[in-house]
């Protein structure tokens, strides 16, 4: 089910519950919203390998975990979101590039070294000009806007729904150049809410894993001291990536973290939470973020050597 940006705008209502009632039309179906209109994204898809859009839509889902630059959602969970006040509905964030090869960047991304991109405008030269790229936020039946693939990640990582994907940080000894690596969730996050005080007040607690995958700068960083340093940069980064990402849905009032799940053992019963006004609260809410990165891996390299320079005579 693709909905044009003007549409999930306005509210998607009307359009979600005759959906989920006639038979015909499956809670597994993927839900998607276009940045811009749908008839031109229509036109621009031109699939290489497939013969039929949706066969080329349903193969691209199945294969997020690859970047985890989206998150798949089917109609089932957006209409179960749309009913709960524990979470925001969300949806595929999907883009056709107007000017293919010149991808423009977002601002809000902290760490110089990553790239952040919103649905269409992702940097491609040849190939199909559309892409599925970040997500898609509600606040009840209405779109508020989309993240951008790395808040889509944070997104992914709290949600426990990140399976694996590339970084790239600054070097903490060579900051010219850049560490590469890949990462995945440790653990489900450690989520804790004290709903005590005026404002609620949410803990984080996120361990990430994972490997290695190029060191340019030549440093040593599979020696303990190094690679400490190195487990720092990377947590320091996602940690800000998170917290931009709930600091960008806070302002929206829009919970696709789910953290009003964690509220409910709070409850004796439904009306007593239902009368919290979770959703109301959420955005004034302080929220404490902690990540841990281990990198357990080093990839085919044990020890990390400088390239040996030529000297002059």
């Amino acid at each position: 089910i693709v909905l044009g940006e003007d549409l999930a705008r306005a509210g998607v209502q009307d359009v979600i519950g005759p959906l989920m009632r006639f038979r015909e039309f499956r809670g597994t179906m993927f839900i998607i919203v276009v940045r811009g209109k749908v008839q031109d994204a229509f036109e621009a898809n031109q699939p290489r390998l497939e013969a039929l859009v949706s066969r080329w839509v349903h193969n691209y889902m199945h294969h997020y975990d690859e970047v985890s630059y989206f998150l798949p959602c089917n109609i089932h969970e957006f209409y179960t979101r749309l009913k709960t006040s524990s979470g925001a509905p969300l949806a595929v964030g999907y883009g056709f590039n107007v000017d293919p090869g010149a991808g423009k960047r977002t601002a809000n991304v902290p760490d110089k070294k990553v790239k952040a991109y919103l649905p269409g405008e992702l940097p491609k030269i040849g190939g199909n000009p559309v892409a599925f790229a970040g997500t898609a936020v509600f606040k009840a039946d209405k779109l508020v806007g989309f993240l951008d693939t790395t808040e889509t990640r944070a997104l992914s990582i709290l949600l426990n729904k990140f399976p694996k994907g590339f970084f790239t940080v600054e070097d903490p000894l060579a900051p010219k150049h850049s560490v590469t690596g890949a990462i995945r969730n440790g653990r489900k996050p450690k989520i804790d809410i004290d709903i005590s005080g005026e404002a609620p007040v949410i803990n984080v607690d996120v361990l990430l894993e994972g490997e290695i995958t190029g060191i340019p700068s030549g440093i040593n960083y599979e020696t303990e001291e190094y690679l400490t340093l190195l487990e720092a940069q990377v947590s320091q980064t996602i940690q800000a990536h998170i917290v931009n990402m709930l600091q960008r849905t806070q302002e929206w009032g829009t919970d696709v973290a789910d953290f009003g799940y964690y509220i409910r053992p709070k409850f004796m019963t439904m009306k007593e939470m239902s009368n919290y006004q979770w959703n109301a609260k959420f955005p004034y809410a302080k929220i404490n973020v902690a990540v841990k990165t281990e990198l357990r891996r080093t990839g085919l390299m044990r020890k990390t050597q400088q390239i040996r320079k030529e000297t002059k005579m």
